[in-house]
């Protein structure tokens, strides 16, 4: 349980600050004991007075000769002190480097075991889930390329104090890698001559023969920081919180979240003083110095300061998909609540998109990462409230779009970094010829979703190259992909296999795809008459995250009584929900229902279908 995974790396962090408070520098280590010495200083700190002998005052403790245990060990150390003709001084430092050195692995191991493998789940369904498309991938690709499972594509490195002027707390460093799938270009399809039919015939159809191509890697670093925040601290900053968070609307799959803006452009909001002015300290005193140490940044500023909620209250955003945040060069996300007590899942990061590794936080502990880490959030059970600080490389801070004008972006992008093609490739960027370019070649490269990226953008002028990117990237569980394959694919009247994407991506917890697959089953556009109670429960999936066609929609079958028993309070609070993000539909129908006779349930108008 995440709770015991915790616990454990916590136990592991305290052993190490008592280590590292005795462990002498390099600089004064004594010579290496006898064979018979070294495993009598073993032998004294894995026994029961060990406990006495590594704490913050075990020498003084031990020389002193305070309490029994203590006088039987200062007795042995004075015998052992005579016979290697060495101080006691020197035997306790020598003593807690070996033990230092010995436990390295068992430290790593705690901390890795607050990684766990996932795999998204779903709601219930009439029908049986259908197999994971990556099954049909061409036979043999999976163990050619190193198929990134459970934790074979993380390293964890060796727990370390860090020492502030006035904070001190553990870091781990953590890197991953996660594998490009590389694409076959014509000219490389030529080079192979006869198998050149065969790969684009695999490509076609999405099962991409990459097991003939060269594998590459992307690798990326994050930093974990336990006790960057007391639990106090947390309770404060908590309490300051409004009862309502406001709604942030410029997100994708049409769900907002929920967030509090504290600081914009490194200045308070409006109403937010007090947070802000609670925030400071700890901003200024562990934050910001070790951002320009750890990261080597000297002119990091923190930019924007927010605090997002995810929850399984009704409405209410519990999931984000795997993203990048390309508007910060570093970003620190704090736990203000923990992993296993208040909620099931969290954060997660990314090496295979079908399976993330969701990282237990408890209270206070942080994750520091650059721009290049694909990352999201996934909430099984109860609240999530996390406080996110996006720091820029130097000041002034500026819009996104002006800030991916800076150096590095490119110069990562010109040695081969996926993510910085793929930067420099979306949103506003990708709007001009040279942005088209970049996004291609990170598609070209590999990069899942820059694949997903492109296909999207390739529909209405180019369909069928589109669609092609779309089968890859969907092929690789990218689930924007599968919806956005699925719908193409039911356009073109490809009903079966439209079905089947559209289904994968809804299973895979993506709103939009679920409210179309349970407006497709209402309506009948399948082809096959409608399958109202499975409809219901897919829009209720999608309306649950805060969707607001699926809210507009499920507020219709509550009115009619479709798939569901007939409740105008339901109809009137999914309304509602609906017209709080401003759709028109929605604001329609709530219209109509105040001002129409009892036949106003006749009236409604159903979004999307």
């Amino acid at each position: 349980p995440p709770a015991h995974r915790i616990a454990a790396a916590d136990g592991v962090a305290k052993m190490t600050r008592r280590l590292e408070r005795l462990r002498p520098s390099e600089a004064s280590a004594s010579p290496r004991p006898t064979k018979l010495s070294e495993w009598l200083l073993v032998a004294l700190l894995l026994s029961g007075s060990a406990r006495h002998a590594v704490s913050a005052v075990a020498t003084d403790f031990v020389l002193a000769g305070r309490g029994v245990v203590a006088a039987r060990v200062a007795h042995r150390m004075r015998a052992m002190s005579v016979a290697e003709r060495r101080t006691s001084q020197d035997l306790v430092e020598q003593a807690v480097r070996v033990r230092f050195e010995a436990t390295a692995e068992a430290r790593r191991a705690a901390f890795a075991g607050l990684f766990s493998c996932r795999v998204a789940s779903s709601p219930s369904s009439a029908k049986p889930a259908a197999a994971d498309p990556r099954a049909v991938v061409a036979a043999g690709v999976r163990s050619e390329v190193g198929w990134n499972t459970s934790l074979g594509h993380l390293e964890i490195g060796d727990a370390r104090l860090v020492v502030l002027d006035k904070w001190a707390m553990m870091e781990v460093p953590v890197e991953l890698a996660w594998s490009l799938i590389p694409h076959a270009l014509p000219e490389q399809r030529a080079r192979r001559g006869g198998q050149g039919a065969a790969v684009d015939a695999a490509a076609s159809t999405g099962q991409l023969a990459v097991a003939t191509l060269p594998l590459g890697q992307q690798q990326v670093d994050l930093s974990i920081l336990r006790r960057l925040l007391t639990a106090e601290e947390a309770r404060r900053l908590l309490s300051l919180l409004p009862e309502e968070f406001d709604l942030d609307r410029a997100d994708v799959e049409m769900v907002p979240k929920r967030w509090v803006m504290v600081e914009r452009e490194g200045r308070p909001v409006p109403g937010r003083e007090a947070l802000a002015e609670a925030m400071r300290p700890i901003v200024e005193e562990r934050v910001l110095p070790f951002l320009r140490e750890g990261l080597a940044c000297p002119d990091c500023a923190v930019c924007s300061s927010i605090v997002r909620r995810y929850s399984h209250d009704l409405g209410e955003r519990y999931r984000d998909p795997p993203h990048t945040d390309g508007q910060a060069y570093a970003t620190v996300v704090v736990a203000l609540d923990s992993a296993g007590v208040d909620y099931d899942g969290g954060l997660y990061v990314i090496t295979d998109p079908a399976r993330p590794l969701t990282v237990a936080m408890q209270v206070g502990d942080a994750i520091v990462h650059r721009w290049d880490l694909q990352h999201g959030v996934q909430v099984d059970r109860g609240r999530r409230v996390s406080w996110i600080l996006w720091a820029q490389d130097s000041e002034p801070c500026v819009p996104q779009v002006e800030f991916h004008q800076r150096p590095f972006f490119r110069e990562a992008a010109e040695q081969g970094n996926a993510v910085a093609m793929h930067i420099l490739g979306s949103g506003q960027n990708g709007r001009s010829a040279e942005g088209g370019r970049w996004l291609r070649r990170a598609a070209e490269a590999g990069f899942v979703k820059a694949m997903a990226s492109l296909g999207t953008q390739l529909q209405g002028s180019d369909d069928q190259e589109a669609a092609r990117w779309l089968r890859l990237a969907a092929a690789q569980g990218d689930v924007g992909a599968r919806a956005a394959l699925g719908m193409a694919l039911l356009r073109a009247g490809q009903f079966r296999e439209a079905e089947q994407w559209v289904r994968f991506a809804a299973e895979g917890g993506h709103p939009t795809a679920q409210n179309e697959l349970g407006m497709m089953l209402l309506t009948g556009a399948l082809q096959r008459p409608p399958e109202v109670p499975e409809a219901t429960r897919w829009l209720e999936a999608a309306a649950r995250q805060g969707h607001s066609l699926a809210q507009s929609n499920l507020g219709v079958c509550f009115a009619e009584g479709r798939g569901v028993d007939r409740s105008l309070p339901a109809a009137l609070y999914w309304w509602t929900e609906a017209a709080t993000q401003g759709l028109p539909d929605a604001l329609q129908n709530l219209e109509r229902f105040r001002s129409e006779q009892p036949g106003w349930a006749s009236w409604p108008v159903y979004t999307g279908a």
